[in-house]
């Protein structure tokens, strides 16, 4: 009996701790929560010269502005009826749309998942603070 008890507590524990991650899971985001988070919003992503490698701007009108250390280019977005994010450059990838899901991991931290595997850790900062 004192076994059984002692599988139960830890059970319980278990889930209490279960439970606790939970909140900060990643989530992927619906369309509106995208749009909610980037609309008129610059994000951050990492690179070899910090978290703040490179930058981009979210435009109301649908252009996106990117600037890093080896190219600076624009483009346009667009939010599908699917939940997605997609982006076309002049330059990066070769002009070509690329369209991602979106994960919220933190309050203003996110997570891109492209088609080909990568994961680009984003943080999302209010306005246009680079001024592209």
């Amino acid at each position: 009996m004192k076994m059984l008890m002692l599988a139960v507590v830890i059970a319980m524990a278990s889930n209490v701790a279960v439970a606790q991650v939970a909140p900060g899971a990643p989530r992927r985001l619906t369309g509106a929560e995208i749009r909610a988070a980037y609309v008129g919003n610059s994000a951050y992503t990492a690179g070899r010269f910090g978290p703040k490698t490179s930058a981009g701007y979210f435009a109301p009108d649908g252009q996106v502005r990117m600037r890093s250390p080896d190219v600076s280019d624009t483009g346009t977005y667009r939010i599908t009826d699917d939940d997605m994010y997609c982006s076309k450059f002049q330059k990066l990838r070769d002009g070509v749309e690329t369209c991602q899901t979106i994960w919220q991991t933190g309050t203003n931290s996110y997570e891109a998942h492209l088609p080909n595997g990568a994961v680009l850790k984003v943080i999302i900062v209010a306005g246009n603070p680079e001024g592209l």
